[in-house]
């Protein structure tokens, strides 16, 4: 057997004072509802017509819409393991956090992260430790490319040999095309060298 009522029928739980109220409705797009004591208040509303769930609203706009109660820090979405450690979270303002429950960040990921396809960051990439890049890296900016440091900064291929101009150094450093300099040191006392 079972139990039909739409309307305003209202079931309550919890006494006279229910702490959460069912009421079903007529219309399929807000079948079931789950307010607070108050009625005042969304927990859960599921849309039959469109087959969406709506967590702190009624009218999910997407299979599954979680409404926030602002536009702060508040965690709004938390995916927690058994050992009670945060996996995934999104905060109400927009921010999202892996490892973290305070992303400082639109994204931030706290662990280590790969990503095998190719990645565009629309502005600076910014490292609070050393970067470490292996494999075949290309710099690319339109049609020049440029290097800075703030410090001490040393490039050098798999061989320990430093290119400008060549993509293959035959010396410790190789430059192809014209070097303007103030100075050249030598340290070596026995070595021979040749300007032209």
């Amino acid at each position: 057997t079972g139990v039909s009522s739409v309307g305003a029928a209202t079931f309550g739980i919890n006494g006279s004072a229910p702490s959460l109220t069912f009421t079903p409705q007529s219309n399929s797009t807000n079948t079931f509802n789950f307010t607070d004591a108050l009625a005042a208040n969304s927990i859960l509303s599921i849309d039959t017509l469109n087959r969406r769930v709506g967590i702190g609203t009624t009218t999910p706009y997407a299979k599954l819409s979680v409404w926030g109660s602002s536009t702060g820090t508040n965690q709004l979405v938390s995916f927690v393991n058994s050992a009670s450690t945060t996996l995934f979270s999104v905060l109400e303002n927009g921010s999202v956090g892996i490892g973290t429950t305070s992303p400082a960040a639109l994204l931030s990921v706290h662990g280590t992260s790969y990503i095998s396809g190719p990645s565009f960051f629309g502005g600076a990439l910014t490292a609070t430790s050393p970067h470490s890049v292996t494999g075949l890296t290309t710099l690319g900016n339109a049609s020049t490319t440029q290097i800075s440091s703030t410090g001490s900064a040393y490039f050098a291929t798999t061989g320990g040999n430093v290119g400008i101009g060549t993509t293959s150094p035959y010396a410790k450093l190789s430059v192809v095309g014209e070097i303007v300099a103030q100075l050249f040191t030598a340290t070596s006392t026995t070595a021979t060298s040749t300007f032209a």
